[in-house]
């Protein structure tokens, strides 16, 4: 699996975190399988937890409990409570709903430029923290980049 060439200085796995978009048929399982995390995202809305449901039953069926939790984005805490009762799931990753912020990263508002301050970037970087500390004992300045050129094997020619 091309994530597997990321490796730390020391010759340990890099973290790696790959959204997979809505789930369905085409989900790729052996990526899935492989994750020492999966989080199914949702929003504190009655059409988010009633879709996420049977998505999580799916996934649970193949993979460990511990393995698998929510990443919610809500506007307040309360939300994710709601969240946490309704799916009887842990929040592993919570983040604030942050339009501007999101939309930086996702549609290049702005041109692309984002507001370093914002609270959706401060509380992903502390989630990206407490997660590597949870699953890995090395720090993030072993990271390297992998031997094989990653533009190339993991973005076809005129897709990057």
């Amino acid at each position: 699996m091309a994530l597997a060439a990321f490796k730390t200085a020391a010759g340990r796995p890099a973290d790696a975190l790959v959204d997979l978009g809505r789930y369905s048929a085409a989900t790729p399982w052996p990526l899935l399988l492989a994750a020492d995390l999966v989080l199914v995202a949702v929003r504190p809305t009655q059409r988010h937890v009633l879709a996420a449901r049977p998505v999580l039953a799916e996934i649970a069926e193949r993979i460990a409990p511990e393995r698998l939790g929510l990443a919610v984005c809500a506007a307040t805490p309360a939300g994710t409570r709601e969240v946490r009762a309704a799916l009887a799931r842990e929040v592993a990753v919570e983040v604030p709903a942050d339009e501007r912020t999101a939309a930086a990263f996702s549609d290049g508002v702005d041109g692309g430029a984002f507001p370093r301050r914002s609270s959706l970037l401060r509380s992903v970087r502390r989630a990206a923290r407490r997660l590597h500390g949870t699953h890995h004992t090395y720090s993030p300045a072993e990271l390297r980049n992998p031997d094989l050129p990653a533009s190339e094997t993991l973005f076809p020619r005129g897709e990057r």
